[in-house]
């Protein structure tokens, strides 16, 4: 039988491939949820011949999982970004098929478009503009929920037990969850005001019921919006996050400081809307890039995950030392933070868990063009490069690292996070 690798804080641990083990009367699962960096529709049609998706994929399969969350994945629609591309909603199980190896029919599948860049305007030729860096870029973009081509930013889930049902939230309107909300302070990044009907959520929350023997678990997605107003001091940005995960909370317990009602109600074009927060009793895996870290008390978004914390179950050293997010450039000291997170109903039962984060045990080489690199590398070694002001210039630098440090960071800025539960 096939065993994969997963690296814990420099230790080992081996699980079996596709085993569902059972402890007395319970099951035990591994959940892993990872952010992959920008993953578009152009670099899943290249598939393992791009460099980023087949590192990310590598990383991928040092896990055995039965419930796989994913974060910054396009949901694919015809013609985004151009005419060339006409599948819909086909890259989750894309990316299954390359992680696997196997039939993207195996497994279940709860994915939906984000709202994320369905304002984005197309370019004449009807296309979208993908260049970030492009003089039109912030000309095109989706100003209201960031994003600049449609379903950029959106979840998917997959799992080896059937999905029975899947719920996805994206039109809500701000003001439905909270009443109390002024838009009229904040600006997009133009100066203009924002729309009354601004939805709560810029991408999109799931709620996939997925059947693991008999008993029902929701499997909920969110990834919510930075905590970050990006030079834009008039964002609403910190107050998104926060009322995203205070939505979080309702959903889940029934009570938050924003909004403790039974339902919510809302009129979508002519349909009326409802949500209702889950049964008390439901046992349930909320995951996602949740963009605020616990531990910083200026972003409100932290209040929310400490209350969360205190009425459910995370793994009991989440929100200490674990680092998710790391910035992608090789300096010695990027920015770092604890962004994702795994969160567990009290019925169940944490094994183990953790981050996958190979060490780095940096070597550094030297800056400049004097600079003489290793003829030779031991086993397990790579050299990258990065840069740095020396002077007010900007001059290379080279490090020797760990080839698994280097390889988890060129997949993603995020870090796969996992969890070995018992239900």
């Amino acid at each position: 039988m096939n065993n994969f690798k997963l690296y814990y804080r420099g230790l080992i641990a081996i699980f079996p491939l596709s085993v569902v083990p059972v402890i007395g009367s319970a099951t035990v699962i591994n959940v892993v949820h990872y952010n992959i960096r920008e993953l578009d529709s152009t670099k899943i049609r290249a598939g393992l011949d791009h460099e980023q998706l087949r590192k990310a994929v590598q990383v991928s399969q040092k896990f055995t999982w039965h419930l796989f969350s994913v974060n910054e994945m396009q949901y694919d629609m015809p013609s985004v970004p151009d005419s060339s591309y006409q599948s819909s909603g086909e890259n989750m199980h894309n990316l299954m098929r390359l992680i696997s190896g196997k039939e993207s029919s195996l497994f279940s599948y709860a994915f939906g478009p984000a709202n994320t860049g369905l304002l984005a305007k197309q370019k004449k030729d009807g296309s979208y503009e993908v260049n970030t860096h492009a003089k039109r870029v912030m000309e095109l973009a989706d100003k209201v929920n960031f994003g600049i081509f449609s379903g950029q930013y959106s979840s998917g889930a997959a799992s080896r037990f059937p999905i029975e049902s899947t719920k996805i939230i994206s039109s809500i309107p701000w003001k439905v969850f909270n009443s109390k909300l002024d838009l009229s302070q904040y600006r997009d990044s133009d100066g203009n005001k924002f729309p009354a009907n601004k939805q709560l959520f810029d991408k999109n929350f799931t709620d996939a019921v997925v059947n693991v023997k008999g008993k029902k678990v929701h499997f909920i997605l969110l990834h919510a919006v930075p905590a970050h107003h990006f030079g834009n001091p008039k964002s609403p940005n910190n107050k998104r996050n926060h009322d995203q995960l205070a939505f979080l909370e309702w959903y889940l317990s029934g009570k938050s400081s924003v909004f403790s009602g039974k339902e919510l109600r809302w009129k979508n074009s002519k349909n009326e809307k409802v949500v209702k927060p889950i049964a008390k009793d439901a046992t349930f895996v909320a995951v996602g890039d949740w963009n605020v870290d616990i531990r910083d008390d200026k972003k409100p978004g932290s209040m929310v995950l400490r209350s969360l914390y205190k009425k459910f179950k995370p793994w009991k050293e989440w929100g200490n030392n674990f680092i998710t997010y790391e910035s992608s450039s090789f300096a010695p000291k990027g920015w770092t933070a604890q962004l994702d997170y795994i969160l567990l109903s009290n019925d169940i039962e944490v094994v183990e868990g953790g981050v996958h984060s190979p060490t780095a045990n940096r070597k550094e080489l030297g800056c400049g063009g004097s600079v003489l690199l290793p003829e030779a590398l031991p086993v397990g070694r790579v050299v990258r490069s990065y840069s740095k002001k020396e002077r007010g210039a900007q001059v290379k630098c080279w490090v020797e690292v760990n080839e698994a440090y280097a390889l988890s960071k060129e997949a993603s800025d995020h870090k796969p996070i996992w969890a070995k539960i018992k239900l």
